[in-house]
């Protein structure tokens, strides 16, 4: 009796028998278990080489694109922010020696704002932060209120009826009289030093080789947006504001009465101060002329 596979050949070479050529035709014969696991096969390599293809064209797509920000950044621990605001870092601003409108650099470096940098927040995010224990916030007892470090650094340069480094500078070289405490200004540059040192910046700055040797100029840097910092900030606000700070007879409580339109703790305020329901101020971050 003829075997299961005899039988096949048997047929095949009947089969060629009757085709022009005659010849017998060797290909083995799968069994349907064996095609069933050849097809699985190029099924799974099919898949494989789909995702190798999708993960190329990732690669590809990230290494041209340019990044918004830095593969080694982390977000902040207190604002989430990230180094994701590519900035240009020039040499001839309206705020430096090349602008030839002095009114205009006055206004500029006076606009800068100090008062949004104090900010409230509840004893889990001072704990989970690691943050020392500050000031009670005068309107919720459950919150303390703390300066960003930022804003503290920025406060030295402008003024804002602060005793400001800028302004010193400005009143020696317009020879006007310096109204400005020479300890605060020490202060302020003793601040900024350490600043400078606790951040380490090591960008490597190319040379111009030019005359006057810029180191820089036109870089592209990865900065934090200040803008993102102040929307924070000003959502964590601590209602405080840089006012006159001669003739206070409320124990510095005036300071904390700028509260956002939107803030809860306005009526509050309005209570303490005596002030109607619908009483609103924004501080007047202002100083004399120069």
């Amino acid at each position: 009796m003829e075997s299961f596979k005899e039988q096949k050949y048997s047929l095949i070479r009947d089969q060629s028998n009757d085709s022009a050529h005659g010849e017998l035709d060797d290909t083995p014969i799968q069994e349907p278990w064996q095609a069933s696991k050849s097809l699985s096969l190029r099924l799974v390599l099919a898949i494989f080489l789909v995702l190798s293809v999708g993960m190329n064209v990732v690669t590809a797509v990230r290494h041209f694109t340019t990044k918004s920000y830095p593969v080694w950044d982390t977000p902040s621990q207190y604002s989430g922010l990230r180094h994701d605001n590519p900035t240009v870092f020039d040499w001839e601003t309206e705020f430096g020696p090349h602008s030839t409108n002095q009114t205009r650099q006055d206004e500029l470096w006076e606009g800068l704002r100090i008062s949004p940098g104090v900010i409230a927040v509840d004893d889990e995010f001072v704990r989970t932060r690691g943050l020392m224990n500050s000031t009670r916030f005068p309107w919720d007892s459950s919150l303390s209120i703390y300066l960003l470090a930022g804003y503290h650094k920025l406060h030295c340069l402008p003024d804002k009826q602060q005793k400001k480094i800028r302004r010193w500078i400005v009143a020696t070289e317009r020879n006007t009289t310096r109204i400005d405490n020479w300890h605060h200004i020490l202060h302020c540059l003793d601040t900024l030093r350490q600043n400078i040192l606790c951040e380490a910046d090591d960008t490597p700055l190319y040379n111009t080789g030019k005359e006057g040797k810029q180191a820089g100029p036109k870089e592209i840097r990865h900065c934090r947006s200040w803008e993102k910092m102040e929307e924070w900030a000003i959502q964590n606000s601590g209602c405080f504001g840089y006012v006159n700070e001669t003739g206070d007879e409320s124990g510095g409580l005036k300071y904390y009465k700028y509260c956002p339109k939107n803030s809860p703790f306005l009526p509050a305020v309005r209570k303490y101060f005596g002030y109607p329901d619908d009483w609103f101020e924004e501080p007047i971050e202002q100083v004399p002329p120069y």
